[in-house]
This record gives C-alpha cells, structure tokens and sequence, in this order.
C-alpha cells in the first residue's frame, strides 16, 4: 500500500497487487497483479496490469488483461489508450 502522504516519480514494479492512497506519476507495471487506486489516490501514469480499480483519480494510458472498474467516485482520464487484452 502506498500512504495517502506518499508521493513516488518514476517507475513503480510489482509482483503483488497495490493498492495507492498517495500519490504515482509515471509508470505502474503489475503485469500478473491489480492496481486499486483508493479514493485519495491520484496516480499520473501509464499502467500495465491485470485488472485496474479506480476509486481516485487515474490519468494515463491503461493496458489491463482482465477487467478495469471505475467507480461512482472514481475517474479515468486517458491519453492515448484504454486496452483490455
């Protein structure tokens, strides 16, 4: 988990699921993982995961392999592309 006082700039690798309260701008790879980005969380990255949860704010390109749920709280802002593969 990352706080919601946590900012991190740059690359962030996972072989777990992550969840993220603070801040992320970058990159998030979670390849066999999910990304939940909880209601404080504010994540300016491309993301590469197998499923995406988004109850804060995501801004960035989204490759998910399973499924991505935005909820009533939530927001998706994409630059380039939104792929479920």
């Amino acid at each position: 988990m990352i706080g919601a006082t946590v900012k991190i700039k740059g690359e962030v690798h996972s072989e777990e699921d992550l969840v993220v309260e603070g801040q992320i701008e970058g990159t998030v790879i979670l390849k066999n993982n999910e990304l939940v980005v909880g209601a404080s969380g504010r994540v300016h990255a491309d993301v590469n995961a197998k499923a995406v949860k988004v109850d804060g704010e995501l801004h960035g390109d989204v490759e998910a392999s399973e499924r991505v749920l935005i909820t009533a709280n939530g927001s998706l802002a994409t630059f380039k592309r939104l792929e479920l593969s």
